[in-house]
């Protein structure tokens, strides 16, 4: 999915002022009649169809959930980099769990080891 954001080369926070101006700013230069380039043309009908689609509330709306789940599935679909020769540091790791369960109480962890023991 092509972004329309960078298309523009403005900030998805952008307002329709801000888009107008970009818009017209990026038409004057790839504007088939001014840009004698091969791609004028194709890039000035993608700059119209950004400038259509951010333009509208309801269509920038439906764009941004689009835009939004496109990227949340390839941020899902990428695979985790991975490298077997580095360890991960279970000592941090550990320390940080049991960080989170202690607040609030005194010391869980030698309660629950003295439990264990008597039961053997």
């Amino acid at each position: 999915m092509t972004d329309y954001y960078e298309l523009l080369k403005i900030p998805s926070s952008s307002d329709e002022v801000r888009i107008r101006k970009a818009y017209y700013k990026l038409a004057k230069l790839w504007h088939p009649d001014k840009n004698s380039d091969q791609g004028a043309v194709n890039k000035f009908q993608e700059i119209s169809v950004a400038y259509k689609t951010l333009s509208d509330a309801s269509s920038r709306r439906t764009y941004d959930i689009q835009l939004f789940l496109d990227s949340k599935h390839t941020f899902l679909s990428k695979k985790p980099e991975f490298d077997a020769k580095q360890k991960p540091d279970t000592k941090a790791t550990f320390e940080y769990i049991y960080n989170l369960f202690k607040k609030g109480k005194e010391d869980p962890v030698p309660e629950v080891k003295k439990k264990r023991q008597r039961e053997f």
